[in-house]
Formats: C-alpha cells, sequence, structure tokens
C-alpha cells in the first residue's frame, strides 16, 4: 500500500506510525518493517516457477523503492509515545495531535486504535464520527478506520440499512464474532462513508 501510493506522486509522503518494541505480539515495530523490506528484496533470489518469479521481481522493486523511500524521507518511520498511553485521541497531547494535523489522510487499523477513536465507550452504531472527533482533526485530515467487528458496542457511524442487514443475517452476534470487519472513511466537514 505504502508502495503504491508512493509510486503515484513524487511529492506524496508516508509517515508510519509503529509500536515500541515488545509492547504487544500483533503490532508491527520498526525492525519488523525493515525486515520484512529485506525480505521482500531478497525473494526474487529463491527458486520458484515463472509465475512465481514475476511476483518475486515485483517484491525486490517494491523492497529497493521503499529502501530509497526511506533514504529520501519520504517514507518515515516513527514511534510516538502517545500510543503507549490508553488515551483516546480528543485527548492526545497537543504536540501528537498537531503532528496528525498535517496529514492529508491517516489510516488507522485494528481495534486498540479504532477504540481510540471512540474512547474505548460504548455508542449506538449509528453514532456519527464527527460528534466525537470534530474538535480533534483539522477538517483537512480524512481517516480511513479499519477494524474487525468483535466487541459489541464499539462501532459507530454505520447507516441503519447496513446495522439491519448484518442484524437480520448473523442475529444478534453482528458486531460480536469477527465475520464482518468495517472500512470507514471519516471527515469531519463530509458525511461518512464506509464498507461492511
Amino acid at each position: 500500500l505504502v508502495d503504491t501510493f508512493l509510486r503515484g506522486n513524487d511529492n506524496r509522503r508516508v509517515t508510519m506510525h509503529l509500536s515500541p518494541a515488545n509492547m504487544h505480539p500483533s503490532y508491527a515495530t520498526e525492525e519488523d518493517v525493515l525486515q520484512a523490506i529485506e525480505f521482500m528484496e531478497k525473494m526474487y533470489e529463491q527458486d520458484g516457477n515463472v509465475e512465481e518469479s514475476s511476483s518475486r521481481l515485483y517484491a525486490q522493486n517494491a523492497a529497493r523503492r521503499l529502501k530509497k523511500a526511506l533514504k529520501t524521507s519520504r517514507l518515515e518511520i516513527m514511534t510516538p509515545s502517545f500510543y503507549q498511553t490508553p488515551l483516546p485521541f480528543w485527548a492526545a497531547p497537543k504536540s501528537f495531535t498537531e503532528h496528525i494535523g498535517h496529514f492529508d489522510v491517516m489510516i488507522l487499523k485494528a481495534d486498540r486504535h479504532y477504540r481510540r477513536l471512540t474512547g474505548d465507550l460504548e455508542h449506538s452504531a449509528f453514532t456519527p464520527f464527527t460528534r466525537l472527533l470534530g474538535n480533534v482533526l483539522p477538517p483537512s485530515t480524512d481517516i480511513l478506520a479499519l477494524r474487525p467487528l468483535n466487541f459489541p458496542g464499539t462501532c459507530i457511524g454505520l447507516p441503519l440499512r447496513s446495522v439491519s442487514k448484518a442484524r437480520k443475517r448473523f442475529s444478534a452476534s453482528w458486531d460480536t464474532t469477527g465475520i464482518l470487519s468495517v472500512s470507514e472513511l471519516i471527515n469531519v466537514d463530509e458525511p461518512e462513508k464506509f464498507f461492511l
């Protein structure tokens, strides 16, 4: 995703917020990302059929582009201390909100970061994100929130029609089993868009 985004325009930049070491087994660290890039770069040297070779060559070239992006600061890796706290986004330190306020798009992945958006409080599934985030981010910053639905009351901003459809198909467990996931594009000045 980062490679594709950067290839689209020489003026684009990406800042990855990663976890400090040993915070949680499923959180990516800077070392994880750098090792993944190294692995991708060496993939083409491995044996495989012609079809696999094409994919491996693509991975190798992507790794080289990512390394170049790191050297030229088009790709920056950071580990903000805010993520080591239990605070929601609306209680983040001013320095952190000013930092993310310079982003055009912020992609948040996983349950923990989604809960930072909601304050880990129970809300109606129909509560608009803009109610919670209207004073947190500048209107120019869009948020793409990605998460599995695996805990009741923590997913917000969904249209009634989609929730009704999910309840009909999966009964009361629609937001607890992890069978469904949600992708929500949020801009405080526009109606929310989502995919369930």
